[in-house]
């Protein structure tokens, strides 16, 4: 049978076909997948496994440094080092992926055995946790994770499953990674593909709303950024931790109602001179998630009565606030009539989200 021919070197052979561009024979890899996964009940599973990270790291421009077993379990971290293109082929993809299961566990097992306090070692699986799931959720909302199909490559940027499934893993299994990404800053694509994928985001509500409650520790932008990505949290997984949303959602609208002034600019002046420090025009930041926040409170299910009330009340006040700001008197120009827009769309947005929660301004 050919099973029982299959060497490490043909694994390795495979591999570098696959990732160097030669797709006429494995376009998707999955040959080199087959070959690996029978490789590995054949031979240990270190053995096979080290030979395939020395072709898959082989596939960048210079030729890798060799890794031994023991010093990849020391650092799985090296597998990130790979190509781009690993992503974009499903069967190089769960290759990599398998492997980098497998030292995350050894990894583990050295580092909680190892005679530093616990603590530490606490902090360093976290930290490594935070690296490999932001690699891999930039990698699915990116154009890197593709079927391919030659020149007529099919995009599966959002649904590769086995990255799903280690991303739900992680999250299990290590609370406070959600909250130290949002804490750090992820872009709106990659917490819309956590809210999409990731229900069990919801076990870090707590942290995030103490997050957001410490006013020192974020910038005006990044707080709300954050209760931008919380409140989409809450809302979408509601039902797997009630209290833990509830106390979110509140967290989140607070956050809202203590930006207004930075969505809608000083008074009489342009409102592109609050800047950050990398340039960015701050009300521009603000509005968008405000927008986009009010949107997240009219998808609220009617039937969850305390969110539903907790959004009607932050509507009202935001309403309220509208209205307070238009009949401020004295100033007039190009920038008072954009302020007048502005005001208006905000309240016309309130109102349509409002309705949509079934109540009324």
């Amino acid at each position: 049978s050919h099973r029982y021919n299959i060497t490490t070197t043909m694994v390795c052979e495979a591999i570098c076909d696959c990732l160097n561009g030669t797709h006429s024979v494995d376009p998707s890899g999955l040959r080199a997948e087959k070959l690996f996964m029978i490789c590995r009940s054949m031979y240990p599973c270190a053995e096979v496994d080290v030979a395939a990270v020395g072709a898959i790291l082989a596939a960048g421009n210079f030729p890798p440094k060799y890794y031994s077993y023991v010093a990849l379990c020391k650092d799985p971290l090296v597998l990130l080092k790979s190509s781009a293109r690993v992503w974009k082929y499903r069967g190089m993809r769960c290759i990599m992926l398998r492997i980098l299961q497998a030292l995350m566990s050894a990894n583990e097992c050295i580092a909680t055995q190892s005679p530093v306090a616990e603590s530490i070692a606490s902090e360093y699986l976290a930290a490594r946790d935070i690296i490999i799931f932001r690699s891999i959720v930039f990698a699915c909302t990116s154009a890197f994770i593709t079927e391919g199909r030659g020149s007529g490559e099919k995009l599966h940027a959002r649904h590769c499953m086995m990255c799903v499934n280690m991303i739900r893993s992680i999250t299990s299994k290590r609370r406070g990674v959600i909250a130290a990404l949002i804490e750090q800053g992820l872009p709106d694509i990659c917490i819309d593909w956590i809210v999409e994928f990731v229900p069990e985001s919801i076990s870090d509500a707590l942290i995030i709303a103490s997050l957001l409650s410490e006013k020192g520790s974020l910038t005006a932008t990044e707080r709300l950024t954050a209760a931008s990505a919380g409140l989409r949290i809450a809302v979408a997984h509601s039902a797997r931790g009630k209290l833990g949303a509830k106390m979110l959602v509140s967290a989140s609208t607070a956050v809202l109602l203590d930006s207004f002034t930075l969505v809608i600019g000083p008074i009489g002046v342009p409102v592109s001179i609050l800047r950050e420090d990398n340039g960015e025009d701050v009300t521009n930041i603000c509005r968008e998630k405000m927008f986009r926040m009010i949107t997240v409170l009219s998808t609220i299910n009617p039937k969850n009565k305390y969110l539903k009330n907790e959004a009607s009340i932050t509507l009202s006040k935001i309403a309220a606030l509208c209205k307070s700001e238009n009949a401020v008197g004295g100033v007039s120009g190009v920038a008072a009539s954009k302020r007048k827009i502005l005001l208006k769309e905000i309240w016309d947005t309130c109102v349509h989200a409002n309705t949509a929660l079934g109540g009324a301004m």
